[in-house]
């Protein structure tokens, strides 16, 4: 069991079981200030925040088996039977005691000390070993003598019927979605900003056209079948739009109802339709090349042989999500012969279509679908991937495919290879996967990369055959180029064995060029990647901070030092917002591995922060200078709830909103100049923090010293300060208010 120093309040300092205080009194305060602490520490508890602690519920991979830990289900389990003294709450304090070593409640949760003022066992609760990295089923607690326990769910409900409210986990915030019982994206009529007045039909609403001779009021006016309402365009088999060539078509879904059915529908969505009439000329069979996109809503296709009949469907196309949030759906009409052909064009909404149509001589569907019938890639001979009506054959760890083609090659001698995809189009972003043999299973995937330009790099392959699978996020046309040459060397911080020192607290620059992605554990796989060794000399905190350029995405974790494939990190964090952060707290003594990575191989800088593990500290008042808490010199987590203080000051960064919010403060006394990390990530509301410097509170605001946490996770402040006294403001975005956490590191310049 991990151990802690005892801390003893000022006012016992120095008195033993024999002092002068009489032993009934000694008892009786210590009954007080425990049952103090432990209300105001409850009623400040915040939600939890994914830290990166290793979890104790089994929820995370790294999870063990914790003999201590208690059921998360049913009822809660009986106390660990442990000698009480009557001190504090149930379980806080055990039985006499000279040494640590003789105290142990067998509970993971809490760390166990010998008072030795009091001659008796003190178990002290830290709710972080509990936590099971999850948001939105709130904060586990650690309760002395049971052990771990669930938390309440976080609560969202926003008190109207006219949202859908939910707790989002992967960004940890709450939702309140318009109530739209038609899917019509046209918010209910009886609702403040909606005006669908029949939310029962998708077909009427605010946003919906007025439709000619059917006696509706479909555009939610008042008024029906009036003067400027729209006819339908080719709504039905009977009048369909004709093509009979190549080109770019513009449509209209307004006013179209939903006549048809197709197999590759979202049965959750409404869907309107239009009829093309694609014309083959006389003469040999053709293959057309059929898109629609769309700015608005979701869009498919599908060819039958019969216009009107559901069961002469030959193919069906649904839509992707296409860069710059257009939406695509694409087919290819393979070898029709002369005459008609019936396409139906589907839409969600109301919306402007682009149909782009391309007619060209009749070819075979790919023969390269599968991993056994892949097609051979020659080093230095682009070809091209067409990826529409392709359906998906391998799984990536980069991400989903819309389908795939699979390609192979072979080396009779180490070589460096790369491999790169561009879309001709921009209908998706192109996946590449760089696979040894069997080619099919998921451990055979050497590599991936999803962007605008895939790139795929694996230095000194060896002699062998390899598979590369080339798919795309929507069904886009792609160019693969496999470049290969003689072997290079690795640069030093290329993999976890040998990596370089990373100094704690030294900010360093590391260049991803000529590096590849060798290190591979979920946290941001198909991104090159650089390994240093970080040595913790005994258990620790440790935030990870990493600073990418624009217009990447980038990931920094913690991880054991044989970085192994499949072996989740301690920590792990990736976005594309910088900085990117990544947190474990209570980190045992021993080597570790910092692993830097982003999906462009941009120029990045990472530090490690380190600090003594130390089980949180609540902030149960500090709503004002004179009971401000203070930050260890060190640093700590801390954490509070502005719920229930005033609001005492400004912050020059909260332009959010003029009325302000509740704050409280904090104290961070520095006896030499030293360099103070201050992270808001995990607060459950958007915090404003603010850093004064001053003998006297409140103090002068420090230059750079404000962060707005315009949403949640947002606010980080690292600031180089001089010896002297700091008041720090937890704040509120825009009038925003709740529980909060602040991790702080401080290190001397």
């Amino acid at each position: 069991m991990p151990s802690v120093a005892p801390r003893v309040h000022a006012s016992f300092r120095g008195i033993g079981l024999s002092g002068s205080l009489a032993a009934g009194a000694l008892v009786s305060a210590f009954r007080l200030m425990a049952t103090a602490m432990a209300v105001a520490a409850f009623a400040a508890t915040t939600g939890c925040g994914n830290d990166g602690a290793r979890s104790r519920f089994g929820s995370l991979p790294e999870a063990g088996t914790d003999s201590g830990r208690a059921s998360l289900d049913g009822a809660l389990p009986p106390p660990v039977n442990v000698p009480d003294s009557g001190i504090g709450e149930p379980g806080e304090w055990g039985g006499a005691c000279v040494d640590d070593g003789q105290c142990d409640d067998a509970l993971d949760c809490t760390h166990d000390a010998c008072d030795r003022n009091l001659g008796r066992c003190h178990f002290v609760s830290d709710d972080t070993v509990c936590d099971d990295g999850a948001y939105c089923n709130g904060a586990e607690r650690c309760i002395a003598g049971i052990g771990c326990r669930p938390g309440e769910p976080v609560a969202c409900s926003d008190g109207t019927a006219c949202t859908v409210d939910a707790c989002v986990e992967a960004t940890r915030t709450c939702t309140h979605t318009a109530r739209d019982a038609d899917g019509d994206g046209d918010p209910d009529g009886n609702c403040p900003d909606g005006g669908d007045c029949n939310d029962q039909s998708p077909d009427v609403s605010s946003r919906h056209v007025e439709v000619c001779g059917n006696s509706v009021d479909d555009d939610c006016d008042g008024s029906v079948d009036e003067t400027d309402c729209a006819a339908p365009s080719y709504d039905v088999c009977a009048t369909p739009l004709e093509v009979n060539g190549s080109g770019s078509f513009s449509l209209s879904s307004a006013a179209a109802k939903g006549d048809y059915k197709a197999s590759c529908l979202d049965p959750t969505r409404a869907f309107r339709d239009l009829v093309v009439a694609v014309v083959v000329p006389d003469g040999a069979p053709q293959d057309v090349d059929v898109a629609v996109t769309t700015t608005s809503g979701d869009v498919a296709l599908a060819q039958v042989e019969q216009c009107g009949d559901a069961s002469s469907e030959r193919s069906c196309a649904k839509g992707f999500v296409a860069p710059g949030a257009t939406r695509v759906a694409r087919t290819v009409l393979r070898a029709l012969a002369p005459g008609a052909h019936a396409l139906y064009v589907f839409s969600s909404a109301d919306a402007h279509l682009v149909l782009t149509v391309e007619y060209r001589d009749a070819s075979p569907e790919p023969a390269n679908e599968t991993c056994g019938t892949s097609s051979t890639l020659e080093p230095g001979t682009p070809v091209v991937a067409r990826l529409a009506g392709t359906s998906v054959d391998t799984k990536s760890a980069c991400g989903d495919s819309a389908g795939d083609l699979v390609y192979e090659f072979s080396l009779d001698a180490p070589r460096d290879v790369r491999v790169v995809a561009t879309a001709q189009d921009l209908y998706g972003l192109p996946l590449l996967s760089l696979r040894g043999e069997p080619c099919t299973t998921d451990a055979s995937e050497l590599t991936c990369s999803e962007s605008t330009s895939a790139v795929v790099f694996r230095r000194a392959l060896s002699p062998g055959r390899y598979f590369v699978v080339v798919g795309g996020s929507g069904p886009s046309d792609v160019l693969v180029t496999l470049e290969t040459s003689a072997p290079t060397t690795p640069p030093p911080d290329e993999s976890c064995t040998g990596a370089p020192a990373l100094e704690p607290s030294r900010t360093i620059d590391v260049s991803l060029d000529a590096h590849e992605d060798d290190v591979q554990f979920g946290c941001l796989d198909g991104a090159v990647d650089a390994a240093y060794a970080l040595t913790l000399p005994r258990p620790s905190d440790v935030l990870l901070v990493e600073s990418i350029s624009n217009a990447d995405f980038g990931a920094v974790s913690l991880a054991a030092p044989e970085c192994a494939r499949g072996q989740a990190p301690l920590a792990c964090g990736a976005s594309d917002t910088t900085p990117v952060r990544a947190l474990s707290r209570n980190v045992d003594a021993g080597e570790y591995r910092v692993i830097v990575e982003t999906e462009e191989g941009s120029p990045v800088s990472v530090t490690a922060f380190v600090r003594d593990a130390a089980p949180e500290i609540v902030v149960p008042f500090s709503d004002a200078c004179d009971g401000a808490a203070d930050i260890p010199p060190g640093g700590a987590r801390l954490s509070g709830n502005t719920a229930n203080a005033a609001d005492d000051f400004t912050a020059s960064c909260d332009v959010g909103g003029a009325s302000g919010s509740p704050d409280q403060i904090l104290h961070l006394h520095l006896d030499a100049a030293s360099r103070v990390i201050l992270d808001a990530r995990g607060s459950a509301y958007p915090v404003v923090v603010d850093v004064r410097a001053g003998a006297e509170c409140p103090g002068e605001e420090v230059p750079f010293g404000c962060s707005a946490g315009y949403v949640q996770g947002r606010s980080f402040l690292d600031l180089s300060l001089s010896a002297g006294d700091y008041w720090v403001q937890i704040d509120g975005y825009s009038s925003a208010f709740g529980s909060w956490i602040l991790e702080t590191f401080v290190t001397p310049r």
